[in-house]
């Protein structure tokens, strides 16, 4: 499975899908763990095709991943400010960018889904 997929590139600014792993362990604030709710807060979705025919397509197995909510897809702009860079360094600047927002990815999911399946009467 790929962790980072290019949707476009214009100059030195890209689009970019990433693939998020979601551990097994951890629960939120009502007891869900974090694939649950991904999966039934409706967040476990991609904008990808799936197929094994073009270079942006993902595999049913990735598909899979991104359903049952082990894998997580967000969305990000990428830039890279170095002017005259090779495709080489903006390859790896674009590895490092993934390894630097993949916990904040996380963490901003898992702030979102806190209270998801809370419930509580008042009495």
């Amino acid at each position: 499975m790929s962790d980072i997929h290019v949707l476009s590139g214009h100059g030195d600014r890209w689009e970019v899908v990433m693939h998020i792993p979601i551990p097994i362990s951890g629960t939120n604030v009502a007891g869900v763990d974090h694939r649950t709710a991904l999966v039934a807060s409706g967040r476990n979705t991609t904008q990808l095709t799936v197929g094994e025919v073009n270079p942006w397509d993902i595999t049913a197995a990735e598909k899979a991943l991104i359903d049952s909510g082990a894998v997580y897809e967000a969305t990000r702009s990428f830039n890279i400010y170095e002017s005259g860079a090779t495709n080489a360094a903006r390859i790896v600047a674009l590895k490092a960018f993934y390894a630097n927002v993949k916990g904040d990815i996380f963490n901003k999911l898992e702030k979102g889904l806190r209270y998801f399946g809370y419930s509580t009467d008042v009495a």
